[in-house]
């Protein structure tokens, strides 16, 4: 599959893979990003409302956009046409992820808006977020970019949605 967005349709879906969270890794992300007792101390989070050791939401969030990375460079060129997260939204974490879970990554794209097409906040142009004129002052000129809304969601070893988000991204248009 190439990783322009005109290759991309509503429905799409792209396996992420899987990640096991360890004790080792949840401790080491909590350290340094989320430093809450029941991320860093078994004996402390035995005693919290998760009673064991449990990810930060932040490090399911984070692996997913790594294992997302991952695969859409994995083809020819795919990491020169992946622009930024802009937006996430309905964000939510149903379930805790424990030490020992492996969460099962995947993405859909639900919605694309291609650049000079109407988006419900800015009609006329794809919303970047980025300020006016900022296309203008890249090195690549007239790039065109346009927004792709992605559906993510990590399943744990059973197959339980844990979480969940949409996600905005900008994708380079061939044009």
């Amino acid at each position: 599959m190439s990783r322009h967005f005109e290759d991309l349709a509503e429905g799409l879906t792209l396996d992420l893979g899987s990640v096991t969270f360890t004790p080792e890794t949840i401790k080491a992300f909590a350290a340094r990003y989320d430093p809450q007792s029941f991320h860093l101390d078994e004996a402390a989070a035995a005693q919290s409302l998760f009673g064991t050791l449990s990810a930060s939401g932040w490090h399911t969030v984070a692996t997913f956009i790594r294992c997302f990375d991952d695969v859409w460079a994995s083809e020819p060129g795919g990491a020169d046409t992946l622009g930024p997260w802009r937006a996430f939204h309905h964000l939510r974490w149903i379930l805790p992820v424990r030490a020992g879970d492996t969460l099962t990554f995947a993405a859909t794209v639900k919605a694309l808006v291609a650049a000079g097409q109407e988006s419900g906040a800015n009609p006329g142009k794809v919303d970047t977020g980025f300020p006016s004129g900022f296309a203008t002052k890249q090195k690549t000129g007239a790039t065109q970019w346009g927004q792709v809304t992605w559906h993510g969601t990590g399943r744990n070893q059973d197959g339980e949605l844990a979480y969940a988000f949409d996600g905005d991204v900008l994708v380079k248009q061939r044009g």
